[in-house]
């Protein structure tokens, strides 16, 4: 081989190494370190990455950003008696006005406890939720009042009394997110904050509530599971309170959570809440002022709408990029809670494997719950004319008697559900 082009070769070979020891040595980001603190963690990845993909992340159903390594962690799902699932079969709990029927937040916390890890065990091995991949951040608990009887999502809730309602909320609340120190295992969502019981007309309608009436009776649950349980989310309802919708109050969302109760957790507005400032709400006809009114008061997260027209609002200067920035650290520290950026070893809710998922376990405690929830009345004194010796069977009748109801929010699984078409049942 001739000398000038084996020195030619050498010289080649020289570059490539170095080329490759650079790399080697190259420190990896900041946000990837995971001694570092979170705080430092977020604005360093913040710092990395462009608007555009800022908006991204702020939208609900965020996908994985390769060249920054940020995974999809926060695509969203429920859990509110079993995790919602189109692929595989989880575990069904009885409904939260039944768990709350029994008077035991500790068994709320076991429930909830049970199907956080079922929840974590579909994100480690990757399977699919019913509308977005299965990340890590879940919508419940619903705390709400259901104070009218009429309303028709009273299975969600925990019944009309704030004081059982925190306590049932804060039991879930820490259930989900576990109690290790530094990672949780997902994240709560606290919804529909705040006075939202009625349904129809509920993406305009605006409800007329004193002052006091809302310290003292519609915000005490949600203030105990964030002072209390740490919820790292809430979601803003869709009507408005004496004027102002949920998702641009200010007082609602900034002034009284992080003035008032020292919150450091996201607000997501419920499902296309934004878009009902416009067709529902009529705040305004622009979206893009829409979506800056919401930023600007607090709603850190929302779906297609953030996406699409944060740019532009910022284009338009109806909202600063530092207000972007405010949003997408509240999110991201969540993220980085949920370990969504460290080594999995390092995370022990990695180590959840499918075997939790509708586990014998799982179905002994849903069975307990139920067992739990049933209210028996007492006879006192003979007052109804019952001779238990005399009576062989009980007539169950109705449109009900042979159609469970199983709520919503859950993962239907006819393998659970023991029916029958029989009116009346021998007893035991």
């Amino acid at each position: 081989m001739p000398a000038k082009k084996i020195l030619a070769l050498s010289i080649a070979a020289c570059i490539t190494c170095a080329t490759s020891l650079r790399a080697q040595a190259q420190p990896a980001p900041l946000y990837l370190d995971p001694a570092q603190p979170i705080d430092k963690r977020v604005d360093d990845l913040i710092g990395r990455m462009t608007l555009e993909e800022k908006a991204t992340e702020l939208d609900h159903k965020a996908s994985a950003i390769a060249r920054l390594k940020i995974p999809a962690w926060s695509g969203w799902n429920q859990c509110l008696h079993g995790v919602w699932s189109k692929s595989r079969t989880t575990t069904l709990f009885p409904t939260s006005i039944a768990m709350a029927a029994t008077w035991d937040p500790d068994l709320c916390h076991a429930e909830a406890d049970a199907m956080s890890d079922e929840a974590r065990a579909m994100y480690n091995i990757h399977e699919q939720g019913p509308q977005t991949p299965c990340g890590l951040v879940y919508r419940g608990p619903v705390i709400n009042i259901s104070r009218n009887p009429l309303w028709g999502r009273i299975q969600e809730c925990y019944g009309e009394d704030p004081y059982l309602t925190g306590r049932f909320g804060v039991a879930y609340v820490k259930g989900l997110q576990g109690d290790d120190p530094k990672y949780m295992k997902i994240a709560a969502t606290l919804k529909h904050y705040a006075v939202n019981n009625v349904e129809n007309g509920r993406q305009s309608l605006s409800a007329t509530v004193p002052e006091r009436m809302l310290y003292e009776y519609w915000l005490p649950h949600f203030r105990d599971c964030v002072v209390e349980g740490h919820a790292a989310s809430m979601m803003a309802a869709y009507n408005a309170i004496n004027g102002a919708p949920c998702a641009v109050n200010k007082l609602l969302l900034t002034d009284i959570p992080r003035g008032q109760w020292g919150w450091d957790g996201f607000v997501v507005c419920d499902l296309a809440g934004v878009r009902h400032l416009v067709d529902g709400q009529h705040l305004t006809t622009d979206m893009a002022v829409a979506v800056a009114d919401a930023l600007n008061a607090g709603c850190d997260y929302d779906d297609a709408e953030y996406r699409t027209n944060i740019p532009q609002a910022v284009a338009r200067k109806l909202v600063t990029e530092d207000v972007v920035n405010r949003a997408l650290a509240r999110v991201l520290k969540v993220g980085f809670r949920l370990g969504a950026f460290d080594p999995p070893e390092m995370v022990p809710f990695t180590k959840i494997t499918a075997a939790s998922i509708d586990s014998k376990e799982h179905r002994e405690l849903a069975l307990k719950v139920s067992r739990e929830s049933i209210v028996l009345l007492t006879n006192k004194d003979n007052f109804l004319p019952l001779d238990k010796s005399k009576i062989k069977t009980i007539a169950v009748v109705g449109p009900a008697a042979t159609t469970p109801e199983y709520g919503n929010y859950y993962n239907y699984n006819a393998q659970q559900i023991n029916t029958t078409a029989l009116h009346v049942f021998p007893l035991a």
